[in-house]
């Protein structure tokens, strides 16, 4: 059971691996800088918010590290970032990862029991099998 605030628990289960940024630049110019970037899985569009500059989310393969790559593809092509900070987990992703968790983990115990009782069953049958050969005798 994972008890704490909603920031707290999105600080400690998220893998820090999404960035919000904030470039100037046209859409075109900044998503061909972007789709060059190796380790990049998603990119998001929010679209513009300021006049000349577009804010997308960016999110790392696995658990890499994409802000120097992100940082160098942009400054490479001239489009300065203006703002960038990582993402922490949404309150719906933090439910999502951790009822995940505790549900795989709560399978696992449940087919452990399982077993013990197929094979409590299995010696109790074994030895009902051996009473009755003995009364046969």
């Amino acid at each position: 059971m994972a008890i704490d605030t909603p920031e707290n628990l999105s600080r400690t289960l998220s893998r820090d691996n999404r960035l919000m940024i904030r470039v100037e630049g046209t859409s075109s110019a900044i998503e061909k800088a972007l789709h060059g970037v190796e380790g990049v899985a998603y990119i998001e569009s929010l679209g513009q918010k300021e006049s000349g500059t577009y804010d997308y989310i960016i999110e790392a393969e696995g658990d890499g590290d994409i802000r120097k790559k992100v940082f160098s593809a942009l400054a490479a092509a001239e489009l300065p970032i203006l703002m960038s900070k990582t993402m922490g987990l949404s309150l719906e992703e933090v439910f999502l990862q951790l009822t995940t968790d505790e549900s795989t983990a709560a399978e696992e115990p449940a087919e452990e029991i399982e077993e013990v009782e197929e094979s409590a069953e299995i010696k109790e049958n074994a030895e009902e099998e051996a009473e009755e050969n003995e009364s046969d005798i």
